[in-house]
């Protein structure tokens, strides 16, 4: 249910915050929610934060890998840049598998074939995810 997937959400980004904390990181961007599986019985998802050094400028670009101390589910990746389909959505998250689906309608009839896993940011975080005006920027890589 919505509630479980948002105690999920919070509990997983719990561990992210407290390794940003413990490597002097601050975020570069809102947290996103990457969809790994979803059907009518399960719903699977990973959370991810974009980080920076809190020393560097805002926006920065990524440089060097960093070496981090992880802890618990928490992993690190740099990826490279990549182009991507986006749109945006006001409305509760329930609605976003619908938007994620015509999102991938839009760019394939566009010419372009989707890749790897679609991913929402939620400006708002969390808490406003199922507010009838809660915001996301939804997002599917392309090949």
């Amino acid at each position: 249910n919505n509630d479980e997937i948002a105690t999920a959400m919070e509990n997983q980004y719990s561990w992210i915050k407290k390794v940003m904390e413990a490597n002097g990181l601050v975020a570069n961007g809102p947290m996103r929610i990457v969809t790994t599986d979803f059907t009518s019985d399960a719903y699977a998802f990973d959370v991810v934060q974009v980080v920076q050094r809190a020393t560097d400028p805002v926006g920065a670009p990524a440089g060097e890998k960093m070496s981090l101390r992880l802890e618990g589910p928490v992993s690190y990746e740099q990826l490279p840049a990549r182009r991507v389909a986006m749109t945006t959505y006001t409305g509760p998250s329930p609605g976003l598998p619908r938007v994620r689906d015509l999102l991938r309608a839009w760019a394939m009839t566009h010419g372009a074939d989707t890749q790897d896993r679609p991913f929402e940011e939620y400006p708002g975080g969390i808490s406003t995810m199922l507010d009838e005006d809660a915001n996301f920027n939804v997002y599917w890589p392309l090949k």
